[in-house]
């Protein structure tokens, strides 16, 4: 007896229009960003206009079968227009010797990359943010769990508490620095005078100028600043931590110290990796509290440099001073790579922390 293979269904002239439909639309939108992108204004806009027609066509054909796309489309467009072509428009840039001012013409490939692997001033700074990473770990996990555990006993005025905590979080970076700026400042910082007042005048120093106070002097700032957030987190999974687990910890006779260790810091293993993930990717983006507190030079003497001043000072100079160059081109460069490293980094941690879930 003989058997027919099954044939496959035809794709209907429906969906092959809209398979077209959806093709010209993207090379429709890519060439009005290349286009605004060479600032030819005029005809990007007529390409625009053509793409949001089709857009609106294709939508028109997809919506009775598929109307999720009619809500994804939109969020998918913006994204393309402001992150996916800006990223690769500044690959492009990166590849040009170029100082940000008119077009850029002198190609010199992956130049500006073989600099920055041998670029001194570049492993410093990033040297710096992993000193800044650590020490801000450390002292969240230290100082901010403590106080997490104590504010989930519901001790006596714990929502104040727990709000006056959060509040140096909301506070603007720029601010913060600033108010610190104004404590440690060496002319009209409030720090040296009540040293005086309180009889410790050997104490007093410029503290914003000390090659190895400075740089510390930051990580308690920005430790201030966000210490509120690891609470938080820790406090939302200290809530939801079984009480009868503990219960039946504390019935087969252990201790508080051996019920946390073997209870509740395992059950704290999600909060901990959000923890751990959340201020790495932000102590790798710190600018504005070293950019105040030690000058867009990384003073002093380049120990509060990071990688967001090498890229900043690269791009827009030091700000009047005589033989400052701008140079866009290796700035972009530099933000590829500390994006690039940022990427590995944080799936590194991911994969790592989220193994460690499952085996807690």
């Amino acid at each position: 007896m003989a058997y027919s293979m099954p044939h496959a269904q035809p794709v209907p002239n429906r969906d092959r229009l809209a398979v077209v439909l959806g093709i010209v639309a993207t090379i429709l939108l890519l060439t009005a960003l290349l286009l605004m992108n060479r600032l030819e204004s005029r005809y990007a806009f007529i390409t625009l206009g053509a793409f949001v027609a089709v857009s609106a066509v294709f939508l028109a054909i997809t919506y009775s079968k598929r109307p999720y796309i009619a809500f994804v489309f939109p969020a998918v467009v913006i994204y393309t227009m402001f992150v996916i072509f800006p990223a690769g428009a500044a690959f492009r840039y990166s590849l040009y010797n170029w100082t940000g001012l008119g077009p850029a013409t002198d190609f010199i490939g992956f130049a500006n990359y073989t600099e920055i692997l041998r670029d001194a001033q570049f492993r410093g700074a990033l040297w710096n943010n992993v000193q800044l990473f650590l020490a801000i770990f450390v002292i969240q996990n230290v100082i901010g769990l403590p106080i997490a555990l104590a504010l989930d006993t519901k001790l006596r005025g714990h929502e104040f508490y727990r709000s006056a905590l959060f509040l140096p979080v909301i506070v603007s970076l720029v601010a913060t620095a600033y108010i610190w700026q104004i404590i440690l400042g060496p002319n009209i910082g409030m720090l040296n005078p009540l040293l005086e007042k309180i009889g410790q005048p050997d104490l007093q120093r410029d503290w914003l100028a000390n090659t190895f106070l400075t740089f510390k002097l930051i990580w308690i700032v920005q430790a201030w600043q966000h210490i509120g957030v690891p609470i938080v987190i820790y406090l939302a999974g200290l809530q939801s931590v079984p009480t009868d687990l503990k219960d039946s910890a504390r019935v087969d006779g252990a201790n508080g110290w051996q019920v946390f260790k073997g209870v509740t810091f395992p059950m704290l293993a999600p909060a901990f990796t959000i923890v751990t993930i959340s201020t790495f990717i932000g102590m790798f983006r710190a600018f504005d509290i070293p950019y105040v507190l030690g000058g867009p030079g990384g003073a002093p003497d380049g120990t509060t440099d990071v990688l967001s001043l090498v890229i900043y000072r690269e791009a827009f100079g030091l700000g009047g001073i005589v033989g400052t160059q701008y140079r866009q081109g290796y700035a972009v460069a530099a933000g590829v790579v500390m994006f690039a490293f940022l990427i590995v980094a944080v799936s590194v941690q991911a994969v790592f922390l989220r193994r460690r879930e499952v085996a807690m």
